[in-house]
Parts: C-alpha cells; sequence; structure tokens
C-alpha cells in the first residue's frame, strides 16, 4: 500500500495523507508534517497510534479487515508513581 503526503495551502489542516489508487474517503488532513510522516509509519509498523487524531487519520486510510490486523497495545500505567 502507498501513502502520498502533500500540503495544501489555506486549510486549518493542510498536510494531506492520502492512498494512492485508493477511494476518495481513504484520505485524511493533519495539523503538521510530522503527524503525517508518523501516521505513515506507524502504518508500515503495523501499529495503532495512541494520538487522537493519528487514530482517526489510521482508520480513514485503512479497511476494515486491515485495521483489525493492526497490532493494538494499551498504554501502561504506573500507578505507584502518584502516591505520595
Amino acid at each position: 500500500m502507498l501513502l502520498e503526503i502533500r500540503y495544501i495551502k489555506n486549510y486549518d489542516r493542510p498536510w494531506l495523507i492520502k492512498r494512492v489508487d485508493g477511494n476518495y474517503s481513504q484520505h485524511s488532513h493533519l495539523k503538521s508534517k510530522k503527524d503525517a510522516i508518523k501516521v505513515k509509519e506507524m502504518i508500515e509498523i503495523n501499529k495503532f497510534p495512541i494520538k487522537k487524531d493519528q487514530q482517526l487519520a489510521v482508520q480513514r486510510l485503512l479497511t476494515d479487515d486491515e485495521l483489525r490486523r493492526l497490532n493494538r497495545k494499551q498504554k501502561y500505567i504506573n500507578i505507584n508513581n502518584y502516591i505520595k
């Protein structure tokens, strides 16, 4: 699967990431280039992102079957750090 990143002027979310040879709905707009690159990397290494904006982008870019195959890991919270 090929993903393409473009910059579009005069948008609130100017960075467009789209799936090459995909449907029109398989695209997403992001605020920064760093986020767009991160989404592309996460899809390539088969991981589900933690940030909400990136999660929505991944859901829009992938089909349902591809989304189910991603590795999802729970966020680890060390409870002992919060005891004082």
